[in-house]
């Protein structure tokens, strides 16, 4: 018994000094990458990179056969998690070089619906509780006004139409979850979360919470705020897998916990054209971290991703 422990424990040491110096090595071949004409290009729009990536990326995949006095299925899940990390450390390795350079990858490259708002009239239907949240939300905004709407549809239509450019909308509670009503909503009109305020919808007597979102056509951030700042809660980041996979979940979570980010919920979205699958949302606390090598492991492993918005919980006062 004795043996056996010393002997795995040998092997341990032995696989983590390798991991160690497979770093290094992912290091080299990022920089290789950036310095083949890639030190200041969009590497998301470049057909180049994608195939430099790929060619590089064949590196860390390992293709021997497992042994045959090892379990298959262990053996293949030790070697795609392999892979899953140097990829991710590699994306990692790329955007450090990128700054060091002086060229930082813009995080609004990750977004197909990066866009300022039009105004900063906010819409809303008028109650008690979305007017707790107005009045949150409108101290973040320089020169907030408000148009009152009959109906939560309306609302919508008046930032999809660019009359406004923002809308509150009650997006999850404590005892129900989230609201599908109002995430079908949020999908129909392409809005983008903001920021987020917790209200309190039960006049005291049980601890329900209603949680209102700040909604934009488009994803931006709002000035000013930061995690210093009392009335930040923490920033999130939400992405939506379609179809995914168990392999493709594993690979994403653990990417994203390497690079500092932290599973903070999931949510499961009928497709409506196919009612044996789902498409998942999944949302990621980050507090001081950096998001961008995380997005760009995603753009780049995972294209049947895309991130949904990034945005900011305020806390109740």
């Amino acid at each position: 018994m004795y043996k056996a422990r010393l002997n795995a424990e040998k092997a341990t040491e032995t696989i983590m000094k390798a991991a160690e110096c497979q770093f290094l090595h992912i290091e080299d071949i990022a920089y290789e990458l950036i310095n083949n004409g890639y030190e200041r290009e969009d590497l998301l729009s470049s057909d180049n990179f994608a195939f430099d990536y790929r060619k590089a990326c064949e590196a860390l995949e390992t293709v021997s056969d497992h042994p045959e006095n090892c379990a298959k299925g262990f053996y293949r899940a030790m070697r795609g998690a392999l892979s899953a990390l140097s990829k991710a450390y590699l994306c990692a390795s790329i955007c450090r070089i990128r700054e060091e350079g002086g060229h930082k990858i813009r995080i609004s490259s990750f977004f197909d619906n990066f866009m300022l708002p039009v105004n900063t009239k906010i819409a809303y239907v008028k109650n008690s509780y979305s007017d707790a949240a107005y009045r949150v939300f409108a101290d973040t905004l320089t020169g907030a006004s408000v148009t009152y709407c009959g109906n939560f549809a309306a609302v919508c239509e008046e930032v999809y139409y660019s009359r406004a450019g923002y809308c509150i909308l009650p997006y999850e509670t404590s005892d129900e979850g989230v609201l599908s009503s109002f995430r079908q909503l949020i999908s129909k009109y392409e809005l983008v979360s903001i920021l987020t305020f917790p209200v309190q919808t039960d006049n005291g007597l049980g601890g329900r919470i209603t949680r209102f979102a700040l909604l934009s056509k488009g994803f931006h951030t709002i000035e000013g705020l930061s995690d210093s700042s009392k009335t930040v809660g923490g920033r999130y980041l939400k992405i939506t897998v379609d179809t995914p996979t168990g392999e493709a979940i594993s690979d994403i979570m653990s990417a994203a916990h390497c690079n500092g980010l932290t599973h903070f919920k999931t949510e499961s979205i009928p497709i409506a054209w196919d009612e044996e699958h789902y498409s998942c949302a999944i949302t990621f606390s980050f507090g001081d971290a950096d998001p961008l090598p995380f997005l760009l492991y995603l753009a780049l492993e995972f294209p049947e991703s895309s991130p949904e918005s990034i945005y900011t919980s305020l806390l109740s006062t």
